[in-house]
């Protein structure tokens, strides 16, 4: 994913190409757990796919803790407690790709770039390293698959943007302020905001469609904004 496809020249260049060990150490860090001590991979610690341990840290101490019915000091590592920008950026970053790690490798340009998340908030008009309501875990919950209906998402865009109803009452216009509600309506619909605003595009390559987390007004014909 992300290399250029070319054709091989040969039956070894076929094959595949030998992975360097750094390389190695970034596809087990992110998919799998306990895999990385520091700078060195140790395969036989790894846990296949991503356990609790993966976002929480070790849990030997946690259980400790719980047990010893010790909850003022939970030793457990909670990312929840992270600022928006720290949390989608250096913590869901650090495996989906932050705005600085796609920046800095040349070789992920053009549709690839769509599947890192992070990167694309980050580029979005609206973004606010601040805000709340555009942190990662305002939309997702890491602990569940996500979830696919383009519904469940409208209370989280109207969470910021009003409501558009034309025949809206002077009383309804100040709740939606005072509840931060200050961002302008979309003026098209009311419903279903990601199926225009974050569409779904496919890399070449994946047979998969990704979510693009650039939140923006889609024009019809218009190039991927890179």
């Amino acid at each position: 994913m992300g290399y250029q496809l070319t054709l091989p020249s040969s039956l070894e260049d076929a094959a595949g190409r030998a992975i360097k060990l750094n390389e190695a150490r970034e596809c087990f860090a992110c998919h799998s757990t306990a895999a990385i001590n520091g700078l060195e991979l140790q395969l036989d610690r790894l846990i296949p796919g991503i356990s609790c341990e993966a976002c929480h840290g070790p849990g030997r101490d946690h259980i400790a803790a719980m047990e010893a019915k010790r909850l003022n000091d939970k030793h457990i590592f909670n990312p929840g407690k992270m600022e928006a920008d720290e949390l989608a950026q250096e913590f869901c970053g650090s495996c989906h790709h932050s705005a600085e790690q796609v920046l800095t490798n040349n070789q992920l340009q053009g549709l690839v770039r769509v599947r890192f998340q992070p990167y694309r908030l980050f580029t979005s008009r609206g973004h606010d390293p601040d805000e709340a309501r555009l942190r990662c875990t305002a939309c997702h919950n890491p602990h569940e698959d996500p979830v696919q209906d383009p519904a469940f998402y409208d209370p989280k865009c109207l969470a910021c943007h009003r409501s558009g109803t034309s025949l809206k009452s002077a009383a309804v216009a100040k709740a939606e302020e005072s509840e931060g509600r200050t961002d302008k309506a979309c003026p098209v619909a009311q419903r279903l905001c990601v199926s225009c605003h974050m569409p779904k595009i496919e890399v070449p390559g994946t047979h998969f469609q990704f979510t693009d987390h650039r939140i923006r007004t889609v024009k019809p014909g218009e190039p991927f904004p890179n």
